[in-house]
């Protein structure tokens, strides 16, 4: 008894100074919906995003959330670039978050997602910076049909 004592308590001893994989400073993404919202003529969508980042510095003052429109060119038959915008996240609590492992959702709501109501086959390329400049990777989503 005392032997199988002895091998559980070395077990437990060896895997309790393993580290726990870091990720590193550079944030990742992953697109997870796109709600188009209209009316028909009229864009308006939500994008929901989810992050981590290791040092939470992916919030700032400067722009941090970069997406490009993708039209389905039918002569091409490739999707082609047609719209970039980005935008600001902020962190919430002024600053709080510095420093620390966060995770979490971004909700987008946009208005304007394409240069005009001719593209009706979509898809985006997403991808965020942090404070430091490292660059997550880079979220193609899938393709979208909007509406007429």
């Amino acid at each position: 008894m005392m032997r199988y004592l002895l091998i559980l308590l070395v077990i437990l001893t060896a895997f309790s100074c393993l580290k726990k994989k870091s990720i590193g400073p550079v944030p990742e993404i992953e697109f997870l919906e796109f709600n188009y919202i209209g009316p028909a003529g009229y864009d308006s969508a939500e994008f929901k995003i989810s992050y981590i980042d290791s040092d939470g510095d992916l919030f700032g003052e400067e722009k941090n959330l970069f997406v490009k429109t993708l039209a389905y060119n039918a002569d091409s038959a490739k999707y082609v670039s047609d719209w970039v915008f980005s935008r600001t996240i902020r962190q919430p609590a002024d600053g709080f978050y510095e420093g620390k492992s966060i995770r979490g959702y971004i909700y987008l709501n946009e208005f304007e997602f394409r240069s005009d109501a001719r593209p009706k086959d979509v898809k985006f390329e997403i991808f965020m910076k942090d404070q430091e400049g490292n660059r997550s990777n880079v979220v193609t989503t899938p393709n979208f049909i909007i509406p007429e």
